[in-house]
């Protein structure tokens, strides 16, 4: 896992660890068995890497969720 994680250093990722339990951070960097993240205001987080079961690489800003509502145009 930590050679494949290897790959996506500096990129933004997200990261499932069981439950409803998900991070998204852009990885910075690996230390030793432990991933350092950074998430959109710059805050850095640490994230054991057995704790790990899935990760993707997050290409878009994230999406709303639930209903988007849009002005008519009906006047």
């Amino acid at each position: 896992m930590k050679q494949l994680l290897t790959q996506y250093l500096d990129k933004t990722i997200e990261i499932h660890y069981g439950g409803a339990a998900t991070v998204r951070g852009r990885l910075v960097d690996i230390i030793g068995n432990v991933l350092k993240l950074q998430d959109e205001d710059e805050g850095i987080f640490f994230v054991p890497i057995e704790k790990i079961h899935v990760f993707w690489e997050v290409k878009d800003k994230e999406k709303p969720v639930g209903f988007i509502t849009r002005p008519s145009n009906q006047e």
